[in-house]
């Protein structure tokens, strides 16, 4: 039952980070149903339809909104993103620490990625 809460579906893109998996956990406990997704495409509550998607990789992005199209989301919500690489790389703490390379896949992953989740998803929106 969907009580006090203005949404029937929501979709969390980074559900399997500590702020996704939380927010996901508390939507689909108060009644709504909740598309998780992360990389690689498994949700800890069996209460929650994962999906897999990687930010770096448009066609996983787009081939999880296909999938919604049918039982499109109310509310969505990027929760993913990077401060520190995995190889351990950023942030940067004065000027001489900047690499070019580090930048352009910190920005890639926390500015074009997200862009392009809306890219696929907002269509699915309704225009009101």
């Amino acid at each position: 039952m969907n009580v006090g809460n203005p949404f029937r579906r929501a979709a969390i893109f980074g559900a399997s980070g500590g702020i996704g998996a939380a927010l996901a956990t508390r939507l689909a406990e108060s009644g709504v149903e909740v598309w998780a997704g992360s990389r690689s495409g498994t949700a800890a509550d069996p209460a929650l339809r994962a999906f897999r998607f990687d930010l770096s990789d448009e066609a996983s992005i787009a081939a999880a909104a296909g999938a919604m199209a049918d039982a499109p989301p109310d509310l969505v919500v990027v929760a993913s993103g990077v401060l520190t690489l995995a190889d351990g790389s950023g942030p940067e703490r004065s000027c001489k620490q900047i690499d070019g390379a580090a930048m352009d896949e910190v920005f890639r992953l926390n500015t074009i990625g997200p862009a392009l989740v809306a890219k696929h998803v907002l269509p699915l929106l309704p225009r009101d």
